[in-house]
């Protein structure tokens, strides 16, 4: 395998914020797909053999099985499903975005305008075509098992909710908050504006002088 070739463009946070301000201010439709194990679906290019994991059928010593499809653990597999993604897009007509690599844009005569947003394995379908949408849902049917969440209601643990007649978005993180809340024991506290006690004044003299592991790890999982 070549490992120095396994770069795969993820939309962050920044791009799919910008895409939801062009989908409102265009006043478009926003549908969520989701592909079932997605990385499955993308062939591999490369010659790559596996062991047999215990318990699986044995094979003649000298023998190991050829991966023909990316597993979740391969270094090639992001790449590989990009690649495969944006193959089919592309035969649909989409053009890759200048300023993004997860960013597929059509515009067509009629005045239809479609841009996809792909973060791994879940896509956002902008367009102000709903016929041409769903003509390129079939299509994408056809090539995976995928599942069609309809309008966007929630993407990355984030919900969402339209107001198509003042052009705006809102999103929340109140379902994960309180789940993350409720873990960690402060379910019962009350809403607070600041995140600590006002007019606390703190120095290098308060920090311990061992770092505990455990508490650290507490921590950094609380404010993420």
């Amino acid at each position: 395998m070549d490992y120095s070739m396994s770069y795969a463009p993820v939309a962050n946070a920044t791009v799919v914020r910008v895409a939801l301000a062009i989908g409102a201010y265009l006043d478009l439709d926003i549908e969520h797909v989701d592909f079932t194990q997605a990385f499955l679906n993308a062939s591999l290019a490369e010659e790559l053999y596996v062991s047999l994991p215990p318990g699986a059928l044995s094979l003649p010593p000298g023998k190991a099985w050829r991966l023909l499809r990316a597993l979740y653990g391969t270094i090639q597999a992001p790449r590989a499903w990009h690649l495969e993604i944006k193959q089919h897009t592309n035969a649909w007509g989409f053009q890759d975005a200048w300023f993004e690599g997860t960013v597929y844009i059509k515009q067509e005569a009629d005045g239809t305008y479609m841009m996809l947003v792909l973060y791994i394995d879940d896509l956002l379908i902008f367009h102000n075509n709903k016929v041409k949408s769903e003509e390129f849902k079939d299509y994408l049917s056809q090539k995976y098992k995928l599942t069609d969440e309809g309008d966007l209601k929630w993407h990355l643990g984030i919900r969402y909710a339209c107001d198509c007649e003042n052009k705006v978005i809102y999103c929340d993180q109140e379902t994960a908050i309180n789940k993350l809340l409720e873990k960690q024991g402060f379910s019962w506290c009350n809403p607070k504006h600041t995140p600590m006690t006002p007019g606390v004044h703190l120095t290098a003299d308060d920090c311990p002088a061992e770092v505990d592991e455990v508490r650290a790890k507490w921590y950094q999982e609380v404010v993420g």
